[in-house]
């Protein structure tokens, strides 16, 4: 008997040790720090929005759960799950949003994300002088925002793409954006492409305004 069992504990071992490999029930960890790209100083309270896959739904569509985790007042944040995450936006009142973050799952991740503030202003004035039209559409393409929140493609419309202005009317918003960058202006009176019929840029700067105006 003792013989038939040291037989059998081998297979029995390599058996366990297969079942156990093959469970996807390692945690995806993040250790999080956010910070102000410029200064270097902690972030606390920005808005981490995260998802987690969980198995397909009855019909085969996909099964993801939004969630929400704040920075500490040291700038640190924490996840930790064993499904499939990812980090698709930082956001903080003031800086411009970070767009998607990566993780390898399954792995404990420590990440630094720097946030640029949005540190100049844009003020933009629209005014609609000779009534030949009434609806333009308008908005601010921002390097910046290319490549810090690719979620929005570098674009900022205001406040929806759509302005509808009669003979006389103005519009006027504040617009913060990062400073050092020149920003493309573009509108037309049709829908927005890439051969918009009109375009001009301005410089953000630092902790200034600048003045931008259209009249049509």
């Amino acid at each position: 008997m003792k013989k038939n069992l040291l037989l059998f504990l081998p297979a029995f071992l390599l058996g366990s040790f297969l079942l156990f490999s093959c469970r996807k029930d390692s945690p995806t960890i993040v250790n999080g720090t956010v910070i102000d790209k410029i200064t270097g100083e902690p972030i606390d309270s920005a808005l981490i929005k995260y998802t987690i896959t969980h198995e397909p739904s009855i019909d085969g569509s996909a099964n993801v759960e939004p969630r929400y985790v704040y920075s500490d007042n040291t700038g640190n944040f924490f996840i930790e799950n064993i499904r499939p995450l990812g980090i698709f936006s930082v956001q903080k009142v003031g800086y411009v949003t970070k767009g998607q973050v990566g993780v390898k799952n399954e792995n404990v991740n420590d990440i630094t994300i720097k946030m640029v503030p949005n540190d100049g202003l844009l003020s933009l004035r629209v005014e609609n002088l000779l009534g030949e039209h009434d609806t333009i559409f308008l908005a601010i393409y921002s390097p910046t925002l290319q490549s810090e929140a690719d979620i929005s493609g570098g674009k900022v419309k205001l406040p929806i793409p759509i302005l509808i202005l009669v003979n006389g009317q103005s519009y006027a918003q504040t617009i913060p954006l990062a400073s050092d960058q020149d920003v493309t202006i573009y509108w037309d009176f049709k829908p927005i492409t890439y051969s918009t019929a009109f375009q001009s840029s301005a410089t953000i700067v630092k902790n200034d305004t600048v003045f931008y105006n259209i009249s049509y």
